[in-house]
């Protein structure tokens, strides 16, 4: 009888490895699609397979515990050292392998871009500390340090992170100066999604970053990563890390140097963008107002890298001239009212900051008239026109660094 039980135990253990692993290859096949697609459908199948496993096992031991007659603080200590050993060995794994960065990233490459983990592990390693630090958000990873050294000879580090707010930036800044010599310029890409959602972006900052961020969003972010930790989807990426990209990396569409620039690895290239992608992006050229919470955020950030001797130079970047064409056409007043909002507050902090330039390249043509040779979708430029971007930046660069 136990043995059968045993042999059922185990059999369902299997299914769930098996589960496991069978969405982690259709993962593989078509990353982008298959990750989004089945990510639901494997929560729900782990924890109904999970949850079975549970049940009979409790089952199993209740009916050993009747047999045997044996004692119940017996079978509590039977069942809760099993329960610890599972979640032991569930965070051992997630901590080892690490497939969202947020510990260290040392053995495997994540599964998603964390940049905010993978760069602030590449900044502690640097030799010096750079005079000119990129913030931003996605839209910044092809901005070159080499390049911008190339062109104004300071030495320079790309710290952009995916869907950047207004919160990252203080939150960087603060790590930046506690981390020893402070950088003598950000340069900081900015679009109105810098002050949408969450402020501080918690569910995606590495534990790294913790004692450098306030009570409560510390707090936030540590209930988050706790959860992460143990989280069916997480033991799932895992294993598909495991699994596939120890060594196909390849797999990845942003992988970073050792200067934090992005490098973009489409699993499909088009030349023109689809229509979803326009629709998709083309909220990005509209908005209401500016949130009070995130603009007082951004605020302070800038009024603390003044009182340290730090310049600013805010820029906006161009768009693919596909989607602004889109965009206007299905609301033209409001892409117009955006842009003089985003390019009236920030030109109004400039006047109030003596730390602060502002460079409006949304409009910049020799840029956004390249369209898919200089752009990987709507709005991510590509190397190539990434460098133009410096071009045009780099005499502001040059003048606020010659204060």
């Amino acid at each position: 009888m136990k043995a059968k039980k045993l042999g059922l135990a185990l059999f369902l253990l299997a299914l769930w490895l098996y589960e496991a692993l069978t969405v982690a290859n259709l993962a593989r096949v078509n990353m982008v699609d298959a990750l989004d697609k089945f990510a639901n459908f494997f929560r729900s199948t782990t924890f109904t397979i999970a949850f079975t496993l549970l049940i009979v096992l409790l089952v199993a031991r209740l009916s050993d515990r009747a047999e045997q007659n044996a004692s119940p603080r017996g079978f509590a200590i039977a069942w809760f050292s099993a329960f610890l050993f599972f979640l032991v060995a569930c965070a051992a794994l997630v901590l080892h392998v690490n497939p969202h960065a947020r510990f260290s990233r040392d053995v495997y490459p994540p599964i998603t871009p964390n940049a905010r983990g993978v760069k602030t592990d590449d900044y502690a390693q640097l030799p010096s500390h750079p005079d000119i630090v990129v913030l931003g958000s996605s839209r910044a990873f092809t901005i070159s340090p080499d390049y911008i050294q190339k062109v104004t000879g300071y030495e320079t580090f790309n710290m952009a992170v995916e869907g950047a707010r207004a919160g990252d930036y203080s939150l960087q800044l603060n790590y930046l100066l506690q981390s020893g010599d402070a950088p003598r310029l950000l340069l900081i890409e900015v679009t109105f999604q810098t002050f949408t959602g969450d402020v501080w972006m918690a569910p995606l900052q590495p534990i790294s970053l913790i004692p450098y961020m306030p009570r409560d969003i510390a707090a936030t972010t540590a209930e988050s990563v706790l959860q992460d930790t143990f989280n069916l989807q997480t033991i799932s990426d895992s294993l598909f890390i495991v699994r596939f990209l120890s060594t196909d990396k390849q797999s990845l569409a942003w992988e970073f140097d050792e200067r934090g620039m992005g490098i973009y690895r489409p699993v499909v290239d088009e030349t023109m963008p689809a229509q979803e992608d326009l629709a998709r992006w083309s909220g990005s050229l509209t908005c209401n107002r500016l949130a009070s919470p995130a603009r007082a955020e951004f605020e302070n950030m800038i009024k603390m890298a003044g009182e340290n001797g730090i310049e600013i130079v805010l820029y906006q970047s161009p768009v693919r001239l596909a989607l602004y064409r889109y965009a206007v056409r299905k609301t033209p007043a409001e892409v117009a009212d955006c842009r003089e909002t985003l390019n009236r507050y920030f030109s109004s902090l400039t006047k109030k900051n003596d730390n602060v330039s502002f460079v409006n390249l949304s409009d910049y043509e020799r840029v956004s008239n390249m369209d898919g040779a200089g752009f990987y979708d709507a709005v991510h430029a590509r190397p190539n026109a990434a460098e133009l971007i410096v071009d045009a930046l780099a005499p502001t660069i040059q003048s606020a660094l010659g204060k």
